[in-house]
């Protein structure tokens, strides 16, 4: 069976660089280094020559202010927050949500995104992309078929 190689949708890419080309430098570093380790794809990519090198930023002051964005982003996952309630405490659940269009980065506290109609709807319609996404990624696992199946029950 032949392989066909393509890129998740919302990836960022430089733009005329085929998923061939990627897959094949990453089985190359992967043959070489017996795995496929973050720190080896970027000494492949450091030389001008790579097909990879397109892939990332060289411009040491552009890359640390794209790091610390990142960092930024991490923070506001890694709260979370319990609501007591009738029941008791709720479970921890994330504090603050990224809400609008992904390149947008705009986070809300839950709360306020709950009781939004537009921005709850936008999480669900998030949540089942998500789903779909990890379904697409484990559905040769048959063992998950029932999940599958109450993936799609919710959906409909």
């Amino acid at each position: 069976m032949t392989p066909t190689y393509s890129f998740a949708l919302g990836a960022r890419i430089p733009s005329g660089l085929a998923p061939e080309i990627v897959a094949g430098e990453l089985a190359k570093i992967e043959s070489k280094h017996g795995s496929l380790k973050p720190a080896a794809v970027v000494a492949s990519a450091r030389p001008k020559r790579s097909p990879l090198h397109a892939c990332f930023e060289w411009d040491d002051a552009r890359a640390a202010e794209q790091h610390r964005l990142h960092q930024a982003r991490i923070l506001i996952a890694v709260v979370t927050v319990t609501f007591d309630g009738e029941g008791g405490a709720t479970e921890p659940v994330r504090a603050f949500v990224h809400v609008g269009a992904a390149d947008e980065r705009r986070y809300v506290n839950i709360s306020s995104a709950l009781a939004s109609m537009e921005t709850r709807q936008m999480l669900v319609q998030r949540a089942l992309r998500e789903a779909e996404g990890w379904r697409q990624r484990h559905k040769n696992l048959h063992e998950l078929s029932a999940v599958f199946a109450a993936l799609d029950e919710v959906a409909a």
